[in-house]
């Protein structure tokens, strides 16, 4: 009765602790294939595009002035006595005009100013894309362990289940206590429970690969991972700094501010040089305008073309408001530098270290892996001999699963590791791009 009332308890435990699992359809697809969709469908990345875009746009505004405009345009008035000046041109049947800046420094360096922050919008593309297919690895990864971690805990049951059943025997032979045999099925309902949350974390991690893949909740991604392209460690800690100064997209972005803002400044204090502009203009006269009244000659077609010459004499506060803003504005950006470079220092340091100590990690699980395969053959000798219970034997072989499964988990966190270290240093989308054409 005892025995029967347990095995329902457990039943009861086992079934209140299923993690539901997220039904639909499975779609299998490559690893290259699953990150160029992420990359493609993330809100993310277009986002910084469509900024980037934007920024360009700027550029063009910026470009207007220095493109020469023309206009025509015609009107009809009467007139009574001289021909007075309408618009700073005299009346005409039909008036062309071309106009453009020749020469305008302050809108020169404004143009400049422009075009670096454009490039520097880019470079925020390139970060959002790094930070984008660095999620879906880590993804991917997790999935991978709770795959192989269910494959594992699959085994141990097998072993356990052959463990209870001579357990079970050796009871009803009078050989072992009723203890025994209960604690060997309580350890039996642990991985069985540990196996169904497996699954349930699978299950879930697959509908959140389909969703960053763009493909919606209602389907599941399984992968291939046999492409998973490999990194390249730096040597050092000193050299993988100075590599993530060169790479790191948010620190060139505040360079190019800087540079941007260096400009500014520039522009501002060419406010007193003098400006030239094209002119031209082109203008149909007629008789009913009164011209042979008050001019000695009548000529119908009438045109002007050269240049104008305009010099400041005397500027307002805003000018050098501008100057110190743009002087401000520098002093700001390179504490920001120096921020952002220590910042990138110590997250490379931390991310060096993080995966020196995963691979020692792995070489320690390795020593584990290989000492319990030797105890596990050596279990089987005895076995073979008579000298060894299958009891003691399934305990090693569950103890060997045991060490291989933390062996592949701390592989699968060496390779986390490194990638994390590729996206400090800002060489992730590097080694990434060519693998994704």
């Amino acid at each position: 009765m005892k025995e029967r009332a347990l095995c329902r308890l457990g039943v009861m435990v086992l079934c209140g602790s299923l993690v539901p699992v997220v039904s639909g359809q499975v779609r299998r697809m490559s690893l290259r294939e699953f990150l160029k969709r992420v990359e493609r469908g993330s809100a993310e990345v277009e986002l910084a595009r469509l900024e980037a875009e934007r920024a360009w746009q700027r550029v063009e505004l910026g470009r207007d002035p220095f493109v020469p405009k023309a206009f025509a345009g015609s009107g009809l008035a009467y007139t009574s006595g001289f021909p007075m000046s309408i618009e700073g041109a005299a009346p005409s049947v039909i008036e062309a005009r071309v106009v453009g800046a020749l020469i305008d420094l302050p809108r020169s360096r404004e143009l400049e100013a422009a075009r670096v922050l454009a490039s520097a919008q880019q470079l925020a593309v390139e970060d959002q894309r790094s930070a984008v297919l660095l999620h879906a690895l880590e993804l991917v990864l997790d999935w991978e362990l709770a795959r192989r971690r269910q494959q594992w805990l699959e085994q141990q049951i097998d072993s356990v289940e052959r463990t209870l059943s001579v357990t079970e025997a050796r009871v009803s032979e009078g050989l072992e206590l009723p203890l025994a045999a209960r604690r060997v099925a309580w350890e039996l309902l642990q991985l069985r429970q540990q196996l169904e949350e497996s699954r349930g974390l699978q299950s879930l991690l697959e509908a959140r690969m389909s969703v960053t893949a763009g493909l919606g909740p209602n389907q599941r991604v399984q992968l291939e991972l046999s492409d998973l392209p490999r990194t390249v460690v730096p040597s050092d800690v000193g050299e993988a700094i100075q590599h993530a100064w060169l790479r790191n997209g948010r620190l060139q972005r505040l360079e190019r501010e800087l540079r941007a803002a260096r400009l500014r400044e520039s522009g501002a204090r060419a406010e007193r040089w003098p400006r030239i502009a094209l002119v031209a203009q082109y203008g149909l006269f007629s008789r009913f305008n009164n011209y042979e009244e008050f001019f000695r000659k009548f000529q119908r077609n009438n045109a002007q073309l050269g240049m104008a010459f305009e010099i400041p004499l005397w500027l307002g506060p805003a000018s050098k408001a501008r100057v110190e803003e743009a002087v401000l504005e520098q002093r700001r950006l390179k504490i920001e530098i120096e921020q952002e470079r220590a910042r990138i220092a110590l997250a490379v340091g931390q991310a060096f270290q993080s995966m020196h100590a995963a691979e020692r990690r792995v070489e320690v699980a390795e020593a584990g892996l290989q000492l319990a395969e030797e105890e596990w053959q050596v279990m089987e000798a005895r076995f073979q001999e008579g000298k060894a219970t299958l009891t003691e034997l399934e305990a090693k072989r569950r103890l060997w699963l045991e060490r291989a499964a933390a062996l592949e988990e701390a592989r699968l966190e060496r390779e986390r590791a490194r990638w994390r270290l590729a996206y400090a240093t800002g060489e992730l989308l590097e080694r990434l791009e060519p693998w994704l054409q």
